[in-house]
């Protein structure tokens, strides 16, 4: 079945390919986003501007400089206000760890599963996830 993209979907998927290219390669222009994505200024403008709101990327100063004209200003990762979170759950024991949106490990935990009923597994669950939210 084809599925039918509409407006949204393609600012979604503009965003995720903004914010994957200069998490990879930044810190980076609009002008250097604009060429490397084939997208248009507007797209580009609107995808960083929804960024920036939200505190996924920061502008920083461009390493580049113009022959004439405002200096740009690049676009990098903002690696201090969100991060991610990741369980892994299994019979021989949980693993945890908190990245920032650089993909820098901040904290793990490994610890041996001594749960045996649902209730217990829980319980260990949101051990570990208290224990990597307090760092």
């Amino acid at each position: 079945m084809k599925k039918i993209l509409n407006q949204q979907d393609m600012r979604d998927i503009n965003l995720a390919s903004v914010f994957r290219l200069i998490r990879h390669a930044g810190p980076l222009t609009r002008r250097q986003i604009e060429a490397t994505l084939d997208l248009s200024w507007g797209a580009v403008s609107g995808a960083t501007a929804a960024l920036l709101r939200a505190g996924y990327i920061k502008e920083v100063k461009a390493e580049i400089t113009a022959a004439a004209g405002r200096t740009p200003i690049a676009l990098a990762v903002n690696p201090d206000d969100h991060f991610l979170l990741g369980l892994d759950v299994n019979r021989s024991g949980l693993s945890g760890v908190v990245v920032n949106l650089k993909g820098d490990v901040l904290h793990r935990l490994d610890r041996e599963a001594a749960a045996t009923t649902k209730a217990e597994w829980i319980g260990e669950i949101e051990s570990i996830v208290q224990e990597l939210q307090n760092g």
